[in-house]
């Protein structure tokens, strides 16, 4: 459900930064270790012909003016973050995702929970009940934790799925931007 999805994604994304801090920015993905060996080739030397009209897009020789050199140069700087950004927007491992993901679904399904017995019961009375009468129903029979009934299964499946999910989804998307 939606309300679910909205605070899992924004849990997820607090407790992914918050273990990025505490844990530093360390990364051990063979797609990470190519992105960071393409950074280290080195710049191709011209061998006659130093003319910007022969350059490549990737080719790092000297333009012959210094217009189109300072335009090389915005170009290259312009790369230079792109990578970075790429860099600090790498997702962590796949245990700290899958832990992030564990502990942002039971938060979110905490939260939601009690929203989702309230409408459970209000659609399976036989009449017309309004909310006000079935909150107080359930805190007259069961009390606050009333609100709570059958936390566990939606806990357990709800967890598993969304953290295994959203893994897989930070994996595959890893693997796709850096194949290219």
């Amino acid at each position: 459900d939606a309300p679910f999805s909205g605070i899992y994604l924004m849990f997820y994304t607090k407790l992914k930064t918050a273990s990025q801090k505490l844990f530093g920015h360390h990364h051990h993905d063979h797609q990470h270790h190519l992105a960071k060996e393409t950074d280290r080739i080195k710049p191709h030397k011209s061998s006659s012909h130093n003319d910007a009209s022969q350059a490549q897009p990737n080719d790092f020789r000297q333009p012959a003016d210094g217009h189109a050199a300072k335009k090389n140069q915005v170009r290259q700087t312009s790369e230079q973050q792109q990578r970075q950004d790429n860099d600090d927007a790498t997702p962590p491992n796949a245990a700290v995702s899958f832990v992030c993901g564990i502990c942002a679904g039971a938060l979110a399904c905490l939260v939601t929970h009690p929203f989702d017995v309230l409408k459970t019961k209000v659609q399976i009375s036989r009449s017309e009940t309004k909310l006000e009468a079935v909150i107080s129903e359930i805190m007259k029979n069961q009390g606050v934790g009333g609100f709570f009934t059958g936390l566990t299964p939606r806990l357990l499946r709800r967890t598993l799925m969304t953290a295994l999910s959203w893994t897989l989804f930070e994996r595959f998307s890893l693997y796709l931007r850096f194949s290219k």
